[in-house]
């Protein structure tokens, strides 16, 4: 009897010329083959990974390679709090991360969870755009010639929020909590001023249900 062999995956063509387009979709690169090319379409991630079968050993690969060297338009990078693929280390403790199916969503891409703290760093991470950009509310009327600053991956302000968190997830682990909770007395007062609130709007005739 013959041994088996596995076959590798491959792109199937069909006789024809194919014109082969490449547009940019979301964060990565859509590689059109046109109808003689089986599959037609390829999405190409900025790591270079091809989403169908072949991965990086896709051809579609090579054409995004040639289309950027050539000039064409690059993807954004996404954002922090989304994650195309699992990453291969946790973003805020650097330790390796595996999978997790229950936190995949639209919004947030493909869940995982960190090796070493469990879903403690996933939900740290998820914090970091919110942090960005509320550090950037301080100001209610900004000085002069302030430029406002980009909520991005490339924020300077990101490294010291991650060291922040960081510092968190490990005292929380710890069972050293580094933030106080919220006590029955901080409830009483905030229904206080609640209070005092809708007098003072009743008593400027203003509703803001209206």
């Amino acid at each position: 009897m013959e041994p088996r062999t596995r076959t590798k995956p491959s792109l199937t063509v069909t006789p024809g010329v194919s014109q082969v387009s490449v547009n940019v979709v979301q964060w990565a690169y859509r590689v059109d083959y046109g109808p003689s090319v089986r599959p037609q379409l390829h999405t190409v991630s900025k790591d270079r990974r091809c989403q169908c079968s072949l991965g990086t050993d896709c051809p579609a690969v090579a054409v995004v390679g040639d289309y950027l060297r050539a000039g064409g338009e690059r993807a954004p990078d996404p954002p922090f709090d989304f994650w195309p693929r699992v990453p291969e280390t946790c973003p805020i403790c650097g330790a390796p991360t595996a999978p997790d199916c229950e936190l995949t969503s639209r919004e947030h891409g493909q869940g995982w969870r960190c090796n070493k703290t469990g879903l403690h760093c996933y939900w740290a991470a998820r914090v970091v755009p919110l942090m960005l950009a509320q550090r950037q509310r301080q100001y209610v009327i900004p000085p002069v010639g302030a430029v406002p600053e980009t909520v991005s991956a490339s924020s300077p302000r990101q490294p010291i929020i991650l060291a922040e968190l960081n510092a968190w997830v490990t005292a929380e682990r710890s069972q050293t909590p580094k933030y106080p909770g919220i006590t029955a007395g901080d409830m009483a007062e905030a229904g206080e001023r609640a209070q005092v609130r809708r007098a003072a709007w009743a008593a400027e005739g203003y509703c803001p249900n209206d």
